[in-house]
């Protein structure tokens, strides 16, 4: 499993260990401040399927994807099959 992290505060946290009293930094600082730094991995969004008006199909709240009621009654879609939103528990 990967450990994502935000490349821009990755940046920043070594800007500030090379400013910090114009003091010389080393590799295990950098790699510390590395390991400090929190996971950048995104959130996955929540949506639900919502029946489309005066149509026999269904939609996805957050992207709009379209499910017909036959693919519904064949398949499990608990995430969107277009953004990868979790269906499952609403918005």
């Amino acid at each position: 499993m990967s450990d994502l992290i935000s490349r821009q505060k990755a940046i920043e946290g070594v800007r500030e260990l090379f400013s910090m009293w114009d003091c010389y930094c080393d590799e295990l600082s950098i790699v510390g401040m590395l390991n400090g730094s929190p996971s950048a991995e995104p959130e996955r969004k929540k949506g639900k399927w919502q029946r489309r008006k005066g149509s026999d199909c269904w939609e996805c709240s957050q992207c709009h994807a379209v499910l017909e009621n036959d693919d519904l009654g064949m398949h499990n879609f608990y995430f969107c099959y277009h953004c990868g939103a979790d269906m499952s528990g609403g918005e």
